[in-house]
């Protein structure tokens, strides 16, 4: 009966000690960036690409660009820039990146252009397009 109380007390400190150094957080995610400045034409030709340059602002010193989200519906271009931010432990440095777009008309009229931004001051712009 001894023998049981002891292997039982041992179980109890095997098993409920835990240490925290065999945890590893998961720091990565994902959000959009916030946009401060857009640079694009305001006219265009049918099948002639457009050219913009987006610049936006990370969140921290552990973001960096991760892609340039492009969705285009009709005679509407929407678009976002995505970062990724990985670390745990972060410096309040918040980089300022640019990126480049493009994208061709294929019929003329008036295009509309949409910078999301995760604030929802999306940023709207008009291009004409004509032959």
């Amino acid at each position: 009966m001894l023998k049981v109380l002891q292997f039982f007390i041992l179980s109890i400190f095997i098993f409920s000690c835990s240490s925290d150094d065999n945890i590893i957080e998961d720091c990565r995610s994902t959000e959009l960036s916030y946009i401060n400045d857009v640079s694009l034409p305001s006219q265009g030709k049918v099948g002639e690409p457009i050219e913009g340059t987006i610049e936006y602002t990370l969140s921290n010193g552990c973001g960096q660009f991760s892609k340039l989200n492009q969705n285009i519906e009709g005679k509407t271009v929407t678009l976002s820039v995505e970062a990724v931010y990985e670390g745990c432990i972060c410096t309040d440095i918040a980089p300022i990146g640019e990126v480049t777009f493009n994208f061709t008309p294929n019929e003329t009229g008036e295009y509309k252009v949409i910078i999301e931004s995760p604030d929802s001051n999306d940023k709207t712009f008009t291009i004409i397009i004509s032959e």
